[in-house]
């Protein structure tokens, strides 16, 4: 069975009801299935409670707020254009490609593919999660909550500055002309490759907890201290080293990551669920302080709860539901993170 892990950061409730979109020439304040090229002048804003289900283009001097959810198969964000996100996204696919192309993130993404590319910036304070993340030539500026199911992967001249909570499923690269910044350990689940720049904070410590295999022909600590654990503590602290290593430690840095871009009310609320798809039950494993789970389908409609009272661990019935896409959410006492998942039977 897969597990898939969610690490969600959760914002506050009074940011949320303090966003808001304005000067909006489109107004969706129900489901609208449309597909919407966004350009010159013109806002689409997606209200709270409304759903968005059609693709989306945002083109130069153009923008998307969002304080509902979005569900589509495609967004892009060209040149010129942004998204300003303080509601929840899902999409199979969300692209920030052109010079000024910006995606700000204050509420909830959940995508399967997601690239920033030729000069596009992300700024996250919010929670992103994902199966495969890609970039170059670009600004990724990381305050909140960051998950790769399987890859993140920085291409040539792409730089990635993270003060919040990074988490990757399965393999990192950095690349040659790259450049990695991170002020606490972030977490690989299997191999780190590093042909370019790995820079920690210039107090304190940041870099790398590794499960596989550690390889390095970059630079690393050329800028803070950077601290890399590999699991299988190699001899030299990295399984393969051509690069160069400058104040570099090896397993002491003990600054977990925590996604408190809004302040230190703010909570990171992980969660695994599986099978997903799933058939006639849904795993679910939540952490302590979680109150509730709750099944709701894409338009908002309750499907069910389940009180979580003092179990760590839930079995929930999907026998009867109908196939689809849904949402679960898992709440505690002022935070709440969601995934979306597949019902088959």
């Amino acid at each position: 069975m897969k597990s898939i892990l969610v690490s969600l950061s959760t914002l506050l409730i009074s940011a949320v009801a303090f966003a808001q979109c304005s000067s909006c020439t489109i107004n969706i304040t129900g489901t609208d299935p449309a597909d919407h090229a966004v350009g010159l002048g013109q806002t689409l804003c997606v209200q709270p409670g409304a759903m968005a289900t059609g693709r989306i283009l945002v083109s130069s001097g153009g923008k998307v707020c969002n304080q509902g959810h979005i569900h589509n198969t495609n967004i892009w964000v060209s040149a010129g254009g942004q998204l300003d996100n303080y509601g929840m996204i899902m999409s199979d696919s969300l692209l920030v490609s052109g010079s000024n192309a910006v995606l700000n993130n204050s509420g909830s993404i959940t995508d399967d593919r997601l690239a920033v590319t030729s000069g596009g910036t992300l700024h996250n304070t919010g929670s992103i999660a994902f199966s495969v993340f890609g970039d170059s030539t670009c600004t990724i500026v990381n305050e909140g909550s960051f998950t790769a199911t399987y890859d993140l992967a920085q291409g040539y001249g792409a730089s990635f500055n993270n003060t919040g909570r990074v988490f990757v499923g399965q393999d990192f690269y950095n690349s040659t002309g790259a450049t990695f910044t991170t002020s606490c350990m972030v977490a690989v689940q299997r191999d780190w490759y590093n042909t370019g720049t790995i820079n920690g904070p210039a107090t304190g410590c940041g870099g790398f907890n590794i499960t596989g295999q550690s390889l390095n022909t970059g630079t690393i600590g050329a800028s803070g201290h950077v601290d890399i654990c590999d699991a299988g503590h190699p001899t030299f602290g990295l399984d393969g080293n051509t690069g160069t290593t400058t104040g570099v430690t090896f397993c002491q840095c003990t600054s977990a990551c925590s996604a408190l871009g809004l302040g230190e009310a703010d909570a990171v609320l992980s969660f695994e669920v599986y099978p997903n798809p799933a058939t006639d039950h849904l795993h679910v494993t939540v952490p302590a302080g979680a109150t509730s789970v709750t099944l709701t389908d894409m338009i908002g409609q309750h499907i069910l709860t389940q009180t979580v009272s003092d179990m760590r661990e839930l079995d929930i019935s999907t026998a009867h539901v109908c196939d689809g896409m849904y949402i679960l959410t898992v709440q505690a006492a002022a935070t709440k993170a969601s995934r979306h998942v597949e019902i088959l039977h």
